[in-house]
């Protein structure tokens, strides 16, 4: 097995060590290649933690949709694998998401289970209400990379638009276009370090509407509905910040989705 595993990150964050210590533990890798931005050059601290880790270190000063199509043209092996600098992996991960490997796939996602209190009480909510709807456990509301095995041909001929966007789901619309599927399993997971404000879904929700991933009609029944969503939620949690929360995330999603119906959808990415 041969597979090569890229971290994109800005300067590193504060569980860089986590995160390397879980793929040495559950991937056998053949090369650790992290693109850091120029301003990375700054922190010796981070810089000599990679150093001790034994990665390949490369700099670039464009944008991470510049340093993933870069570390996609280092890759040398038939797979490839990407880990957010903020996702630290469940034991035996690569051991689990391998079996589903087969022929026809050309990804297998692993489940992203976040660390943040608040969010985290709001992934389990929504969980216990779509058991409670008869919904599948696991939409497929978009794809995500923080811990994703890539077949390398899946991919072959890709190119990364420099525009900031919704990455991880072009990856999968553009594999899925070659014939391949992606897989989404919780038998694999990593515990997302995301802890970013509420606020930071409204450029989530702009990107989601103008790639096509979610409607504005969608989004418009979510927020008219988050007052009962967030009530179940804080019944099935017994977490009563968790209300506050849930309100101000489908505001801003809502927000986000209008702004980018006003600019329109448009193409994301060069072929």
């Amino acid at each position: 097995m041969s597979v090569d595993v890229i971290i994109v990150t800005f300067k590193g964050t504060n569980i860089m060590k986590s995160v390397l210590k879980s793929i040495k533990k559950n991937v056998p890798y053949h090369r650790l290649i992290v693109i850091v931005n120029e301003a990375g050059k700054e922190n010796q601290q981070f810089l000599s933690l990679l150093d001790e880790h034994n990665t390949e270190v490369h700099f670039e000063n464009v944008g991470r949709q510049y340093a993933r199509q870069m570390a996609i043209d280092m890759v040398d092996c038939p797979f490839l694998m990407f880990v957010d600098d903020d996702c630290v992996l469940s034991d035996q991960w690569f051991e689990k998401a391998f079996r589903y490997m087969k022929k026809d796939v050309g990804a297998v996602e692993g489940f992203e289970l976040h660390v943040h209190p608040l969010y985290r009480a709001f992934e389990e909510g929504k969980l216990h209400l779509r058991k409670l709807l008869k919904m599948p456990e696991l939409p497929m509301v978009r794809a995500f990379t923080g811990d994703t095995l890539i077949r390398k041909e899946a991919i072959k001929g890709i190119r990364l638009s420099m525009e900031r966007f919704l990455t991880d789901q072009y990856f999968k619309d553009y594999i899925e276009e070659r014939g391949y599927k992606w897989v989404k399993t919780m038998d694999c997971f990593c515990h997302h370090y995301m802890f970013k404000p509420v606020q930071h879904v409204q450029t989530f929700g702009e990107d989601t509407y103008r790639y096509g991933v979610l409607s504005l009609k969608v989004a418009i029944r979510n927020f008219i509905t988050a007052p009962f969503r967030a009530f179940y939620i804080f019944v099935a949690t017994k977490n009563p910040k968790v209300v506050p929360f849930i309100l101000k995330f489908y505001y801003y999603y809502l927000k986000g989705c209008l702004r980018g119906y006003m600019k329109g959808r448009h193409v994301l990415n060069d072929t």
